[in-house]
């Protein structure tokens, strides 16, 4: 792992070619990635959540950005790597909150052996390493005990960045086979590929209605909801 400062940016590296995280200094919850703003149109489905469960911590980007703007929700964010968690407190201002709570764990042995049983509207996967995404957390059985421990309108958001394309169908096949809803988009100008898991059925009626709710998301979570839904209903519908 790299850890440096350019100009008004912490970074994150994994064996020096992968950009893990950035950090703005001045403005810590920001989202300087843009993989992160998209993973945060999750909110759009569900806007006042009150349970995210995180899954790979990293630099703790979406944890700072959720304690931030939801300071009444409850976080949980599992990392497997404790070097990794102290990275986060010791370099990038991981929050200390109340409202977070941060569990060296994978996150099978997480959700398979909670203690806490309510489930949660929000489930965020994230977890990579130096070689690519995580086998053991992008997998059918896995992505089954997600659909478990999520409530009925609750979404599962993943990065699917992947240098190999047959392993981005591999992972996108097994979700469709969990979740009876899927919607995937491409980050503009990146290699990586969200996508949003449902338990129901998803069309193009989730998104008709109420034309001023990306405006009003915007105000509340500083995001440009209204260009990445255009993006998700074209790539997506």
């Amino acid at each position: 792992m790299e850890i440096f400062d350019r100009e008004n940016f912490r970074y994150l590296y994994f064996n020096t070619k992968f950009l893990q995280s950035k950090m703005a200094l001045d403005a810590p919850h920001l989202l300087v990635l843009p993989y992160t703003r998209y993973m945060m149109l999750s909110l759009m489905f569900l806007p006042n959540p009150k349970r995210i469960l995180l899954i790979g911590l990293g630099a703790g980007s979406l944890v700072r950005y959720l304690s931030t703007m939801l300071p009444d929700c409850r976080i949980d964010a599992v990392d497997h790597s404790q070097e990794i968690i102290d990275l986060a407190r010791g370099y990038f201002k991981l929050p200390e909150t109340d409202n977070v709570t941060v569990h060296c764990r994978d996150g099978v042995t997480f959700l398979e052996n909670r203690d806490d049983g309510e489930p949660y509207d929000i489930i965020l996967l994230d977890a990579f390493d130096e070689l690519g995404i995580a086998d053991v957390i992008y997998n059918r059985d896995f992505f089954t005990t997600c659909r478990n421990h999520l409530t009925e309108g609750g979404t599962l958001c993943s990065n699917l960045w992947s240098g190999s394309a047959s392993e981005l169908t591999r992972v996108t096949r097994e979700l469709a086979e969990c979740f009876a809803g899927n919607l995937t988009c491409p980050v503009p100008n990146r290699g990586n590929v969200i996508g949003y898991s449902f338990k129901h059925e998803i069309g193009l009626d989730a998104f008709a209605g109420d034309y001023k709710k990306p405006e009003r998301l915007q105000a509340c979570f500083e995001l440009d909801f209204g260009d990445m839904k255009q993006r998700l209903i074209r790539h997506s519908l």
